[in-house]
């Protein structure tokens, strides 16, 4: 999992342990599509909304919950992606 980064998993701690309310939800979601960011970046194939959801529930122990019914991830710019990978 070190394609998430320390910093990730302090975003994990943090959406445990804050009541629900909206800036949990804009936390959430500024997590989540920062997790897709890093999948598509390191390249990995399954790279989809469903395993960013399954990893989201499974790192804040259940606590997030992510409803793919109504949650739309942003566009991502894979241009700007390949950029980031190849400066590795």
């Amino acid at each position: 999992v070190r394609h998430y980064g320390r910093i990730i998993f302090g975003l994990f701690d943090q959406l445990k342990q804050m009541e629900p309310g909206k800036e949990r939800d804009v936390l959430t979601r500024l997590t989540a599509h920062q997790m897709k960011r890093d999948l598509m970046q390191w390249g990995h194939s399954a790279n989809t909304d469903e395993k960013v959801a399954d990893d989201l529930a499974r790192y804040t122990d259940g606590v997030i919950q992510l409803d793919l019914s109504t949650f739309k991830f942003d566009k991502i710019d894979l241009r700007e992606v390949e950029k980031k990978r190849k400066k590795r």
